[in-house]
């Protein structure tokens, strides 16, 4: 794990346990996947597991905290614990209304690109839609060029036809993350929009998610999904299945074949 490798040796030990909000979860949702999924753990056998993948030999200290963020559960008594299945706590859905849409692209503006914000008005002044040139990617393109492709009124017209492809996790209630795809051919794909709350992210939602929009892709009949994404979200897309295929801009452009 990229992020982490300040923090481990080179056998993959922590060596130490990260001060930092962030990169604490991190370093816990490292800990969480050497846990078997169904498996049931005596305190003592989560200790030696524990100890085994750091260094610094305090197994409570991270057990409590794995427990802490939901990353393991445990039985009344505290003897007994497990790893945690999050998306049994997730519903998958597909955008089919317009307030759904709405509702997901406020939450996939916020995060990646926030002067879109204001496609979501019904009340514009188009004047205001191409008066400055942005720097996409590394390269200057007008806001009209960019909105033609993610603004709502470009979603709205895919969902029409591809609701498979536009797909979001909720939970209780509210919509948590979601992935988002345009066609650009009859086999090409390309994931324009990955998306996560923050209070939601190293939980495994959104890799599911993108395990269930490979899948839609897949049978509705594309070959290959492409993708751009910068260093934050390194490792994440090789697990998922898609390998650099190239590099512009300092960003990697990823692509995943579909058999």
């Amino acid at each position: 794990m990229a992020e982490l490798k300040n923090f481990l040796d080179e056998d993959g030990r922590l060596i130490q346990f990260p001060a930092k909000r962030k990169m604490k979860r991190v370093a816990l949702a490292y800990l969480a996947e050497k846990f078997e999924p169904e498996k049931r753990y005596t305190e003592k056998e989560v200790n030696e597991l524990l100890l085994s993948w750091h260094t610094f030999g305090d197994p409570a200290t991270l057990r409590r905290e794995l427990y802490n963020a939901r990353f393991l559960g445990r039985d009344v008594g505290g003897a007994i614990y497990w790893l945690e299945k999050m998306e049994e706590e997730i519903s998958v859905g597909y955008v089919e209304t317009e307030e759904e849409l709405k509702t997901v692209l406020r939450l996939c503006y916020r995060l990646l690109a926030p002067e879109l914000m204001v496609t979501l008005s019904e009340e514009r002044d188009d004047s205001e839609d191409v008066i400055t040139e942005e720097i996409k990617n590394g390269d200057v393109v007008t806001s009209e060029i960019f909105e033609n492709i993610y603004a709502y009124a470009a979603w709205r017209e895919r969902m029409e036809k591809y609701s498979r492809l536009l797909v979001y996790a909720k939970k209780d209630g509210e919509i948590v993350s979601a992935v988002l795809g345009r066609p650009e051919s009859e086999e090409s794909l390309v994931c324009g929009m990955v998306a996560c709350d923050e209070k939601f992210r190293l939980r495994g939602i959104t890799r599911m998610l993108m395990e269930k929009f490979v899948k839609n892709a897949h049978e509705m009949g594309f070959r290959y999904i492409t993708l751009g994404a910068d260093g934050d979200a390194e490792g994440f897309y090789e697990k998922c299945g898609f390998h650099v295929i190239f590099e512009v801009h300092g960003q990697k452009i990823y692509q995943r074949m579909l058999e």
